[in-house]
């Protein structure tokens, strides 16, 4: 039995532009900051050894100024079969980044989107709103469709508490008609 890791989980960052309810920043008394591009090319060498890179954590990996090239250095020294899948908010995408992400080789984007109507998604996933995640979502899907590319496959990452559980069937249907092709659902984990 192979029991070497098969997934390597990097947080290259934090920061963050949001506050939502759940997340540990809330409770966190450190200093936020980025992992910089010296400290993840110490990384590189390990990438080969696994099959999926993501990117992820408690902060905003776009609020890293390094990370297309994170991302495009991290494709360069995964296997020609290794995935490179990044978590975010979405709430920096715009057109350039959009080609950015995809340029760079993004195999999978997961978006954290824990509702399916604006009024339940805006009271948790406070400073943004519900409609510029999905226009983060279109600058994607527009700028896939403009470079002829199937990747990066977009996902939700749902966290599933009282207030929204009851909104995963319109997450579905929303997911569908977004070009989503999977949706994570997490626990809620007490930071208190």
């Amino acid at each position: 039995m192979d029991d070497s890791p098969k997934k390597l989980n990097i947080e290259v960052t934090t920061k963050c532009n949001l506050n939502c309810i759940m997340c540990m920043r809330e409770v966190l008394q450190e200093e936020t900051g980025n992992m910089t591009l010296e400290t993840y090319r110490a990384l590189l060498p390990a990438f080969s050894q696994v099959e999926t890179v993501n990117i992820i954590g408690i902060g905003e990996p776009l609020m890293n100024e390094n990370i297309i090239e994170m991302i495009r250095l991290g494709k360069e020294h995964l296997n020609s079969n290794g995935n490179f899948s990044l978590t975010t908010n979405a709430t920096l995408f715009n057109e350039e980044i959009a080609e950015q992400l995809i340029s760079a080789g993004t195999d999978d984007i997961v978006i954290s989107f824990d509702g399916a109507t604006p009024e339940t998604f805006n009271s948790i996933r406070k400073g943004t709103t519900m409609d510029e995640v999905l226009r983060g979502i279109d600058f994607l899907n527009k700028a896939k469709e403009r470079l002829c590319s199937q990747t990066p496959r977009l996902g939700f990452e749902f966290v599933a508490m009282k207030k929204n559980v009851h909104e995963l069937p319109q997450l579905v249907d929303l997911a569908a008609e977004k070009g989503i092709i999977f949706i994570i659902v997490t626990n809620l984990l007490p930071h208190t």
